[in-house]
């Protein structure tokens, strides 16, 4: 069953994802204006494929639906990740634009497979930033060690966070069933308390009729039954009358008992 947890984490991977997309896209807008993009032709591409996949995310509910177990989701968003990162380094662009767009992947990682999820993304984005770093000949400076460094601290913070929020909420619905079974047991021993009280004051009045006693035991008793197994009114009816069944059956033979003093068994 999803928890709530689950499909709270599909929504904001889904959120991530868009601001991401739109993160990108000012980005290349920006560089582009400025003439700090080389291959506009790739820029625009591959912006275009990133906000592609995050409107085809939104409008199929797909990252909404997430429930940690949806590999194939995780594998798309990586693989769209991977092509941001790396085909413009393949192009021989210098400048990156890709803004918070491969920081998403990690949230999304979560939302479809969990904690082992994250574990495969952080090891894919930092191989593909490698990769593309290796491409466009650079040094692995400190501002691509701080993207690394930013996937593992961030799946790290992601993947404790979650499991907060997880042992809170079990202790909440811990916490919520154990209440509802206290406040069921003292209803129950209220009503019990109060039936048995009374039986015994109208016992204790009528002492000397061993009929009335009989009778009130029985009354008792049928009550009780009613109370704690009431009677389906689902029941199928033959000739238009209801069939009594169970508890509603054995209730209805008390009474018959008490009506006429006579034991009375139902059959099936």
């Amino acid at each position: 069953m999803e928890s709530s947890v689950d499909a709270a984490l599909g929504r904001v991977a889904l959120v991530l994802r868009q601001i991401g997309a739109v993160w990108m896209a000012a980005l290349t807008t920006v560089y582009g204006l400025s003439g700090q993009v080389d291959v506009p032709l790739v820029a625009v591409a591959t912006t275009a494929v990133g906000v592609g996949w995050a409107v085809l995310a939104w409008l199929s509910g797909w990252m909404r639906r997430a429930a940690g177990h949806d590999w194939g989701l995780l594998a798309v968003d990586l693989g769209v990740t991977v092509a941001v990162i790396i085909v413009p380094a393949l192009a021989g662009e210098a400048s990156s634009y890709t803004g918070g767009y491969p920081f998403a992947a990690l949230v999304v990682a979560l939302a479809a497979a969990g904690r082992r999820g994250v574990v495969v993304a952080t090891a894919v984005l930092s191989a593909a930033t490698l990769v593309a770093l290796g491409l466009v000949g650079r040094e692995l400076s400190p501002v691509v060690l701080s993207n690394l460094l930013l996937y593992v601290l961030g799946a790290v913070a992601l993947w404790l966070g979650v499991e907060v929020i997880r042992a809170n909420e079990r202790r909440a619905r811990r916490a919520e069933a154990a209440l509802a079974v206290a406040e069921e047991r003292a209803a129950t021993a209220t009503h019990l308390h109060d039936s048995v009280l009374q039986t015994l004051a109208l016992v204790q009045r009528r002492a000397d009729d061993a009929g009335a006693v009989r009778s009130l035991a029985r009354r008792q008793e049928r009550e009780l039954r009613e109370w704690l197994f009431p009677p389906d009114p689902d029941e199928g009816a033959e000739h238009g009358q209801p069939r009594l069944r169970g508890p509603a059956r054995e209730a209805h033979a008390a009474e018959v008992a008490e009506r006429f003093g006579v034991a009375v068994r139902g059959v099936a």
